[in-house]
């Protein structure tokens, strides 16, 4: 098996690990498959966790500078693997490795300052990618693929004011920690599931974008936010190595995004829904297919997620089956990937004993249509995939992942079937 990890690189990966288990972070970092810090639209962070990570409390000492308002936390996700059938190759096999650590004040603590929040994250990503090496899809089927890099990914700032019903957010910020976004698809490994590859250069992982966002949520049922964001790919601020801004498709200009959504519970069993709709505007210069320049691209996005059941355990473990759903429309004349839907359900706890309750089952279907202007083989390329997550304690997991990709590319390679294994150790 040729890993794209050298054995130098192991060691290394290893000795920093264990330098972080002596002296560094635990935190459990968001649940996301975008490997980036998510919040809801119309919340402020949530804590870090601060005892489910490897190490622990640090003999008490955690807990008392959480108090305090600092927190800080991370983990490290290493994903393997093997193209069985078709696409561009199925001889080798690739490993990505992503490590994060994240730093959180809370001035209400810290500094006697209601709602403000910092927040900074740094992150490295090395290893080949599965896309280019193994598959050549075009929706993209592991999540963590990316350009090798090491950058402060997010560093930003947030305040909340009347009765934290307004929100403002300004920093580098990754757009889909607050946009385009389905929480019940956060653990699928294909790309299309964190957002749709239809909404053309949104400032996203591993390219987060220097913005200011505003969220408002005058109740329990609505909310509305907006963005703004820096699309110049040449602006390297934050970042250490690499060139992860260089995939950006734009040439300059800004990404403007706004999003309204309602929510709501069904029946008296307190199941949430909710239903996001949206439209973004970017600017700058984009390449059409007839190699001539447009300037700006736009187009409008939907999501969904609804609790369908749910169980609270007197442990306080919670099991359900969540549903979700998402699309988008893109200028066919600019995207490759001109219109795109996906769905699929995720179940916390599919086996009924309290060893498996954090457990998670999931399946999920994108559809990705490709433009008549690009005069490809292949109309659409189409996406299953399955995963079991085994959350053998509250810091370690193993996640399983198989999945069946028709035309991928669109280009005429054979249908392939990619199985994939995630190893997440939160710190």
């Amino acid at each position: 098996m040729d890993f794209s990890i050298s054995n130098s690189t192991i060691i290394h990966r290893l000795g920093s690990l264990t330098l972080l288990l002596l002296a560094s972070t635990n935190v459990s970092f968001a649940d996301d498959a975008s490997t980036q810090p998510r919040t809801e639209p119309d919340s402020t962070p949530a804590p870090l966790a601060i005892s489910k990570g490897i190490t622990g409390e640090w003999f008490g000492y955690r807990p008392k500078i959480a108090d305090l308002g600092f927190t800080v936390g991370g983990a490290i996700d290493y994903d393997f693997s093997k193209n069985f059938r078709g696409g561009l190759n199925t001889a080798d096999s690739t490993g990505r490795e992503i490590t994060n650590l994240n730093f959180m004040l809370t001035t209400d603590q810290a500094m006697g300052w209601h709602g403000g929040t910092f927040f900074l994250n740094f992150q490295n990503h090395e290893g080949r990618n599965g896309t280019e090496d193994l598959v050549g899809d075009a929706q993209g089927f592991d999540n963590q693929d990316g350009p090798h890099a090491s950058q402060f990914s997010l560093a930003w700032y947030q305040q909340t004011f009347a009765d934290d019903t307004l929100r403002f957010k300004i920093g580098r910020v990754d757009a889909n920690t607050e946009f385009a976004y389905v929480i019940n698809g956060t653990q699928f490994l294909n790309s299309s599931f964190g957002y749709s590859p239809a909404i053309l250069g949104l400032p996203t992982y591993p390219d987060a974008a220097l913005s200011a966002n505003v969220f408002w949520t005058p109740n329990e049922h609505f909310y509305l936010g907006g963005g703004v964001y820096d699309s110049n790919n040449t602006e390297r601020s934050l970042i250490l190595s690499g060139h992860p801004n260089e995939l950006r498709s734009n040439s300059g200009g800004l990404f403007s995004i706004v999003e309204a959504g309602a929510k709501w519970t069904v029946l008296q069993q307190n199941l949430p829904g909710r239903l996001g709709l949206g439209g973004y505007f970017a600017s700058g210069q984009y390449p059409r297919f007839d190699e001539s320049m447009q300037n700006g691209a736009s187009g409008p996005y939907g999501v969904l997620d609804q609790t369908l059941w749910q169980n609270s355990a007197s442990d306080g473990s919670t099991t359900g089956i969540g549903l979700f759903a998402q699309g988008a429309l893109a200028d066919n004349d600019l995207s490759l990937i001109d219109r795109q839907a996906g769905a699929g359900f995720a179940w916390t706890g599919p086996i009924p004993i309290p060893s498996r309750a954090a457990d998670l089952f999931g399946i999920g279907i994108t559809y990705a249509h490709f433009s008549s202007e690009a005069m490809i083989a292949k109309e659409y390329e189409l996406a299953i995939e399955g995963f079991y997550k085994i959350q053998f304690t509250p810091w370690f997991d193993v996640q399983p992942d198989i999945q069946y990709i028709l035309n991928p590319g669109g280009d005429g390679k054979p249908d392939a079937v990619v199985a994939t294994i995630r190893i997440e150790i939160d710190f």
